[in-house]
C-alpha cells in the first residue's frame, strides 16, 4: 500500500481549503473569482433542453404528405403529355378542349352542390359571365402569348419551363404553416411555364387550349381537390380500377421457339412411343 508524502497531503489540503472558502460557481464570469476559465460546474447543464419543437410524426401522417406531393407531380407530368400530345399532333386540339371541358363542368358540378349554401342556378348564372370573359380574352390573346418567346431556342423554352415547374411544386400551398410556402409565387411559375410551352406549338388554337388546361391544372384543381378530400379512398380505388381495365387492351402473349415444348396432343405421342418400342 502506497503511503502519501507530506508533499500530497499538503497539496490536497490547500486544494481542499481553496475549493471550501470559493464562492458557489454563478453563470456570471465576473463572480466567478478563483475558478479556472475553463471550469464547468454540475449545475451548468441542469437548464438543457432537448428536442423542445420536436413534432413525433407518425408513419400515416408522413404517408398522407408523401401523397400530397406525389399528387402534384402526377399533375405536372399530365400537362407535359398534353403538351407532348399537342407538339408532336397526336391529337387534336378540338378534342383536348371538348374532354377537358366536359370533366371541368362535372367537377364544377360537384363542388357547387357540395360546397356551396346557394342555389346550382344561381352559381352558375354568376361565374358563366366570367367563364365566357376569360376564355374570349384568351383566344384573343393567344396569338401574341404564342410568339412572346418566339425568338428564344428551344433549349431554353424547356429548360426554364422544367425550373419553373420545380419551383411551382417546391412552393406549393400543402396546407401547412411554412416559410418557404408562397402561393402567389408557385401559380405564377406554372402560368409562367405554360407560356413558354404554348410558344412552341404550331397553332394558336393550340396556344389557347394549353393555356386553358394550365389555368384548369394549375387554379381550379387544387379548390376542387379540397372539396374531394373526404372522397380519396373510393375514388383512388376506383381509378386504380379503371386504370388497369384501361391497360388490360395492352397486354399480349408472346410465342416463339426460346419456349420450353408444350404436349399438344397426349394420345399421338403415346402412339409413337409404342410404335417405338415394337
Amino acid at each position: 500500500m502506497r503511503v502519501k508524502s507530506n508533499e500530497e497531503t499538503c497539496r490536497e489540503s490547500n486544494l481542499y481549503y481553496e475549493h471550501a472558502s470559493r464562492k458557489p460557481w454563478k453563470k456570471n464570469l465576473y463572480e466567478n473569482v478563483g475558478y479556472p476559465d475553463n471550469y464547468t460546474d454540475e449545475s451548468f447543464l441542469k437548464e438543457l433542453k432537448k428536442n423542445i419543437h420536436v413534432r413525433d410524426i407518425t408513419y400515416y401522417q408522413a404517408l398522407l404528405e408523401v401523397i400530397k406531393v406525389t399528387e402534384k407531380l402526377c399533375v405536372v407530368i399530365l400537362f407535359s403529355v398534353v403538351f407532348t400530345y399537342l407538339h408532336n399532333e397526336w391529337v387534336k386540339p378540338q378534342t383536348v378542349f371538348v374532354q377537358t371541358s366536359f370533366v371541368v363542368f362535372l367537377c364544377f358540378t360537384y363542388y357547387a352542390k357540395t360546397q356551396s349554401s346557394l342555389s346550382y342556378r344561381t352559381i352558375v348564372s354568376r361565374n358563366f359571365r366570367s367563364v365566357g370573359i376569360l376564355l374570349m380574352l384568351g383566344y384573343i390573346l393567344s396569338p401574341v402569348l404564342r410568339t412572346l418567346t418566339d425568338t428564344i431556342s428551344t433549349d431554353t423554352i424547356y429548360a426554364t419551363s422544367t425550373v419553373m415547374m420545380l419551383v411551382h411544386v417546391g412552393f406549393f400551398d400543402y396546407n401547412h404553416p411554412v416559410s418557404i410556402v408562397s402561393s402567389s409565387l408557385s401559380l405564377n411559375a406554372a402560368i409562367f411555364s405554360s407560356v413558354c410551352l404554348a410558344s412552341r406549338l404550331r397553332t394558336s388554337f393550340c396556344a389557347f387550349v394549353l393555356l386553358t388546361i394550365s389555368v384548369e391544372f394549375f387554379v381550379l384543381y387544387p379548390y376542387f381537390r379540397n372539396s374531394v378530400i373526404p372522397l380519396n379512398i373510393p375514388f383512388s380505388f376506383l381509378l386504380t380500377l379503371g386504370t388497369l381495365a384501361l391497360l388490360s387492351k395492352y397486354k399480349d402473349n408472346i410465342y416463339g421457339p426460346w419456349d420450353e415444348a408444350v404436349i399438344s396432343d397426349f394420345v399421338d405421342i403415346k402412339k409413337y412411343v409404342f410404335s417405338t418400342n415394337k
